[in-house]
């Protein structure tokens, strides 16, 4: 039994499209040095992740699982997976910005910009930018010492170069083409409001190693044209992990999404979730569930030996869960009110700050 499961995360009758909205989720894992490249692997910790801008979890290559855990085992647990996003215009059009398969023709990656641009400068953005917490420290430390009179980089940090990762950041998008300006996001030693890391500019990352990607829905990506009403929505992600002795967090994937609005429709009824395709080990023994009160989802075995079958490496009997949990949400709409918990207009079971006795905080 393959097991697919979507996983929808908020919905409200306001608009997802009057400014960005951020998401953060885990990916978790339960047991019984780059700078740009069309896709990059989160190998942190005790999980190799494979994050392509077009897909997750799967190596574009030749189509196969690549959310190996544990580290080295040969043993995969997700075959891909896909933020959802869908939503109803002024209209009554249902638009969407949804994945799920990749396939060679798809490419989704990039800021949105001009249509007549896509073509030639489409392809540049095909790509993920991965650095680590340790090159921003070095990178700082560097910087301070420049700044210095007393310290003295050629013997503290004898040939230092500023690694790509940093200097390759995508800070901004080419207006002239219709980019947004700013892109991926970056500390602004003199809020100039411009990256340049020679004046002390780094990126803005989460965790201890990071991927970041962009993509959006108005890049023509299938060969022979495309049928997709798109919403519009641009994209930027982040996936993270961190190095650690902590068993759970070791075995932990992050992932940050912020969705913004390029476009001019208002959407109601919108609703954004996570598509995942389990494959635990062999995926035609697998099963799936949710826990509604903790905002999880989560894949399992459906019997006591998790056989290797097709090529693909069983867990055998020790049998492992994987698990996708929701931690925060987009910023409901402010409506003057202290939304409850419930299932009523405006309510919710598994949001946050809902009925604490805080008006417009959900």
């Amino acid at each position: 039994m393959k097991n697919i499961f979507t996983a929808l995360l908020i919905s409200n009758n306001s608009s997802i499209m009057k400014k960005y909205s951020p998401l953060l989720f885990i990916i978790f894992f339960l047991t019984a040095k780059t700078s740009s490249s069309q896709s990059a692997i989160l190998n942190i910790n005790n999980i190799n992740a494979n994050i392509d801008p077009n897909t997750l979890f799967n190596n574009t290559s030749n189509g196969s699982s690549s959310f190996e855990i544990p580290v080295g085992n040969g043993t995969h647990t997700i075959y891909s997976a896909s933020l959802w996003i869908a939503g109803v215009d002024v209209n009554r059009v249902i638009k969407t910005n949804v994945n799920t398969y990749h396939n060679a023709s798809q490419k989704i990656a990039g800021p949105i910009m001009n249509p007549s641009d896509y073509a030639l400068e489409g392809p540049l953005w095909d790509k993920v930018w991965k650095i680590q917490c340790q090159e921003i420290q070095q990178f700082n430390a560097w910087y301070d010492c420049f700044l210095d009179s007393e310290c003295d980089a050629s013997v503290d940090f004898p040939g230092y170069q500023i690694p790509a990762s940093i200097l390759t950041w995508p800070a901004h998008g080419d207006v002239s083409k219709g980019q947004a300006y700013n892109l991926a996001p970056f500390f602004d030693r003199n809020n100039d409001g411009f990256y340049d890391p020679n004046s002390g500019d780094y990126p803005l990352v989460k965790g201890d190693e990071a991927i970041f990607f962009i993509y959006n829905d108005e890049r023509p990506y299938y060969t022979g044209g495309d049928t997709h009403a798109p919403m519009s929505t641009e994209v930027h992600g982040m996936a993270y992990a961190f190095s650690t002795s902590n068993l759970e967090i070791n075995n932990t994937l992050f992932l940050n999404y912020k969705i913004y609005p390029r476009g001019t429709f208002t959407f109601n009824n919108s609703y954004v979730g996570f598509w995942a395709d389990f494959d635990i080990g062999n995926y035609a023994d697998d099963y799936v569930g949710a826990d509604v009160d903790r905002s999880a989802f989560y894949g399992y075995y459906g019997d006591s030996d998790d056989e290797s079958a097709n090529g693909v490496l069983g867990y055998g009997t020790n049998l492992p869960a994987q698990g996708v949990v929701f931690l925060k949400g987009a910023k409901q709409d402010n409506d003057g009110t202290d939304n409850a918990i419930g299932i009523g207009s405006n309510e919710t079971i598994n949001g946050l700050n809902f009925g604490d006795g805080v008006i417009d905080n959900e």
